[in-house]
């Protein structure tokens, strides 16, 4: 079954879209391609998960993306005599569309709207992942904040408190100072910590500690 994005193509299209894929059934952890493999086919995500990630010289993966129902991954097949970058495999029991690269290159060719829906569908799996990007560094920020915290404090006249500003939180985490405030500002709206000027007070310590993984 095609997705959306696809399916609301001309009838014309999405006949033959349909024509040149088959959908595949994946155990989980199934390998789908190599790097370095030649790049036949450009995959869709029906159900489950695919995840991309490369193989460091020492064995150990490191995962690039993982992708939900819908996402389009091997796009490499629509360059000729190209070959994959990374590696692929289900995460989870999957299905995937799989499309024969010759065939969808020339049909390519001859439609504009295909063209166009394969280059938003690829902006949006830009942008969704720079936005996964941003989500997890940001959450290794607060953590790194709170480990400052829990390292600065000392006893105060309003009880445990750490005394320093914005600034050189974020400098001794090193991130800039914007985005050390908004962290301070989530741990406050969380009830960690008091957030003031020059002046945080630890509100729950024993959370702080669980947020730092203390």
């Amino acid at each position: 079954m095609l997705p959306d994005w696809l399916a609301s193509l001309p009838d014309e299209i999405t006949e033959q879209l349909r024509g040149i894929s088959e959908e595949l059934t994946l155990r989980d952890s199934k390998p789908i391609f190599d790097e370095g493999s030649p790049a036949d086919k450009l995959y869709i995500v029906s159900a489950g998960y695919a995840r991309l990630f490369r193989v460091q010289k020492d064995g150990s993966e490191v995962t690039l993306l993982t992708l939900p129902p819908g996402e389009i991954f091997g796009e490499a097949a629509l360059e000729e005599d190209a070959y994959y970058c990374v590696f692929s495999e289900s995460l989870l029991p999957s299905r995937v569309l799989a499309f024969e690269g010759g065939a969808l290159r020339r049909l390519q060719r001859n439609s504009r709207e295909l063209r166009f829906a394969m280059l938003r569908a690829l902006a949006g799996r830009l942008e969704r992942s720079l936005q996964q990007y941003k989500d997890i560094r940001f959450s290794v920020v607060v953590q790194r904040i709170a480990r400052l915290l829990l390292e600065h404090k000392k006893p105060g006249r309003r009880g445990v408190e750490v005394n320093l500003s914005h600034r050189q939180i974020g400098y001794m985490v090193g991130v800039q100072r914007d985005t050390a405030s908004r962290a301070l500002s989530s741990m406050a709206l969380s009830g960690l910590i008091e957030n003031n000027y020059r002046n945080i007070v630890v509100l729950d310590e024993e959370k702080l500690r669980k947020l730092a993984d203390f």
